[in-house]
């Protein structure tokens, strides 16, 4: 209803917890997406159908990694500050991961795996724990956390890169990216 009126009114002002919420939900432009031309209902299409692809055309890792870097985040106001937290989405993503990753990594107590995987997907500004933190808290030194960290991050980037691989074909074919942004495997290697 937000989007329909003409906010510049002088009767139709927006509480400033109005205005944060209608701008949390229109975003700012990252420059990679472009609604323009498009209704809400091809919107909302459009972003189902990624979803869908996201579900259906990628291996559970490679889905898991998707859906905990980019499922919604939650917060609450509690005492006058914005506490934020993962979805139960990205939340199960992230767990999901973590036992898919615990092999890899047999020196991290599984607890531990699944913060060094949540601090891939936080947002470090809001949310900083640092491998000191964790080694206090687990009983690992903190170069067991450091290269830990190492090894999570470099999967993390690989499954990203493969899901992009993967689903960058079918956006094409669905016009989600435009054919020009389609490279060739020799413009890809270059």
């Amino acid at each position: 209803m937000m989007a329909t009126i003409d906010l510049e009114a002088p009767d139709r002002q927006l509480t400033p917890g109005q205005v944060e919420w209608f701008s949390s939900l229109k975003g700012t432009p990252a420059g990679t997406i472009d609604f323009s031309g498009l209704t809400d209902d091809e919107i909302r299409a459009q972003c189902a159908m990624i979803v869908s692809a996201v579900r259906s055309k990628l291996p559970v890792a490679e889905m898991n990694v998707v859906l905990a870097r980019y499922g919604a985040t939650e917060y609450e106001d509690v005492e006058g500050r914005r506490r934020w937290s993962f979805s139960r989405e990205r939340a199960d993503a992230i767990l999901a991961l973590a036992d898919w990753m615990r092999p890899m990594l047999v020196n991290v107590p599984p607890m531990a795996v699944d913060m060094l995987l949540a601090r891939q997907f936080a947002n470090h500004v809001k949310t900083k724990i640092s491998v000191r933190d964790m080694a206090a808290s687990f009983g690992c030194s903190k170069s067991t956390f450091h290269r830990a960290s190492a090894v999570v991050r470099e999967h993390v980037l690989q499954l990203e890169s493969l899901a992009r691989d993967r689903l960058h074909p079918y956006f094409v074919e669905q016009g989600v990216i435009p054919p020009a942004a389609d490279l060739s495997t020799a413009e890809k290697t270059n």
